[in-house]
C-alpha cells in the first residue's frame, strides 16, 4: 500500500466535497453554528478503521468525540449543528472510511497471496447447505 497516494486520495475526498483541509471545515463549522445550535450525535461506528477516521475528523476541525459511561465501544458522540453532521461531516468521515478499509483489504489480500503463494479468488469462505460436523463438532 503506497501511503502518499492513499493520503492523496484522501485529501481528494476531501476536495469532492467542496471546501478542503482544516481551516476551510472550521470555517463551515463556524457558519453553520451560526444559524444552528449543537446538539448531541449518537453514532454507531462498528468499524475500527472509521472509528479512527471520525476521531481524526474531530481532532483536525476542533471537535471532541466521545463516550457516555457504559456506552458501547462502537458508539461515538460528537456535539455539532444538524446540517453539518448530515451535510458535511458525516458523508467524509463515512466516504474517507470506506477508502482506507478499501485499500488496506487489497493490501492485506495481496500480503496473504504472497505468503501462501496463491491467489484466494473470493473475499470470505462460502456458505454450505448443513453440518458439515457432526453434533461435537467433530
Amino acid at each position: 500500500m503506497d501511503e502518499d497516494l492513499l493520503v492523496k486520495k484522501l485529501q481528494e475526498v476531501e476536495r469532492s466535497f467542496g471546501e478542503a483541509g482544516a481551516d476551510a471545515a472550521r470555517a463551515s463549522l463556524a457558519r453553520w453554528r451560526e444559524r444552528e445550535t449543537d446538539i448531541e450525535f449518537r453514532v454507531s461506528v462498528p468499524s475500527p478503521t472509521a472509528q479512527r477516521v471520525l476521531l481524526a475528523w474531530c481532532l483536525r476541525y476542533g471537535l471532541t468525540a466521545y463516550r457516555t459511561p457504559r456506552q458501547r465501544k462502537t458508539t461515538m458522540c460528537v456535539r455539532v449543528p444538524r446540517g453539518f453532521m448530515h451535510e458535511v461531516m458525516w458523508p467524509r468521515v463515512e466516504s474517507m472510511a470506506a477508502l482506507i478499509e478499501r485499500e488496506t483489504t487489497d493490501a492485506v489480500t495481496r500480503v496473504i497471496e504472497r505468503w501462501g503463494g496463491m491467489s484466494l479468488g473470493q473475499d470470505e469462505a462460502p456458505t454450505v447447505q448443513g453440518a458439515l460436523f457432526g453434533a461435537d463438532g467433530e
